[in-house]
């Protein structure tokens, strides 16, 4: 691999913040961008580089890969970082990354399509026998349909989110539709996809999450 002289981040905030530290160690150059809402943000003050994005509409910003893409160009970046959220899980925009000879720091395309998007990682996970909660996936009207008779409460998910967006807790049946509909507009807000499924709410429980770190020549560590 081409050693990286100059990173675009795609993202804004502490991410980026952080994102920029790890940089001046290693000697990158950081480019990072922002939107009036982000004119007073730490990150714009810490990058060699800040390009203004002009609106504030996340759809036109952060949430494109066509305009991510072609600031890093413009500003003769050899990759981006996508931090996390935002476009970190699309694949489509790995592929675009790759299309015009940037490299995309993170997972390749095909593993950001298979787990990127959470029930097709369930299904791939339950293939290695991992036992997975059951759930449901439909169209919006349908999704509310099905799952009046299922018994609560339910938590409903973005298929292609994490980090809490997109994601409800309900309690009782007549709370369903309000929750999915907010659940998706979230989803669709954050990660450009409004699909949302269903799954049994656990009470009581801990959450216990493994970090897994690989590069493309086969070394993993966790």
């Amino acid at each position: 691999m081409n050693k990286i002289k100059s990173i675009f981040i795609a993202n804004r905030g502490e991410i980026a913040v952080r994102i920029i530290k790890t940089a001046r160690v290693m000697g990158i150059r950081a480019v990072t961008a922002y939107t009036l809402n982000d004119k007073k943000s730490l990150h714009i003050q810490m990058a060699d580089k800040v390009v203004c994005l002009d609106i504030n509409i996340l759809n036109d910003t952060f949430l494109s890969p066509e305009r991510m893409v072609a600031v890093a160009k413009e500003e003769n970046c050899d990759a981006i970082h996508p931090g996390y959220g935002f476009l970190s899980e699309d694949y489509r925009f790995a592929e675009l990354c790759k299309k015009y000879g940037l490299i995309f720091i993170g997972p390749t395309p095909d593993v950001l399509k298979t787990m990127g998007i959470k029930t097709e990682a369930k299904k791939l996970v339950e293939l290695a026998r991992v036992p997975v909660l059951s759930g449901l996936e439909r169209e919006t009207e349908e999704l509310i349909k099905y799952a009046k008779d299922l018994n609560y409460p339910l938590t409903v998910k973005a298929v292609a989110g994490g980090g809490g967006k997109g994601l409800r807790k309900v309690l009782k049946a007549d709370e369903l539709k309000k929750e999915v509909n907010q659940a998706s507009r979230e989803a669709l807000n954050y990660f450009g996809d409004g699909r949302v499924y269903i799954e049994p709410f656990l009470e009581n429980t801990r959450h216990i999450e493994v970090q897994l770190l690989g590069d493309q020549y086969g070394n993993l560590i966790h």
